[in-house]
């Protein structure tokens, strides 16, 4: 999802393209970049669902707090400023 525009313009395989049928594109429209969004989004969202199940089955021990953070914050954070933010699109810096 965090590289969607970029693997079309490049022509890069990305799942979410073939899923879309955006094959052949280079660039979405606003209307397609939507669809894109929501459907990304509602995958990502039945995926962390997943996850945080088999979580609550096993020992943590001293991580708990920091896997749950991740899980249930830190993730959904970063999915939703990808997605509707657009911080994708800004100029990434090189380390």
């Amino acid at each position: 999802a965090d590289d969607l525009p970029e693997d079309l313009r490049t022509g890069a395989f990305n799942p979410f393209i073939a899923k879309l049928g955006f094959w052949g594109k280079t660039a979405l429209t606003e209307e397609e970049r939507r669809q894109a969004d929501n459907f990304c989004n509602a995958a990502l969202n039945r995926t962390a669902a997943q996850m945080a199940l088999p979580l609550n089955l096993i020992d943590l021990m001293n991580f708990e707090p920091i896997i749950e953070n991740v899980v249930q914050k830190g993730l959904p954070e970063l999915q939703r400023e990808i997605l509707f933010l657009h911080i994708k699109e800004k100029p990434r810096r090189e380390l």
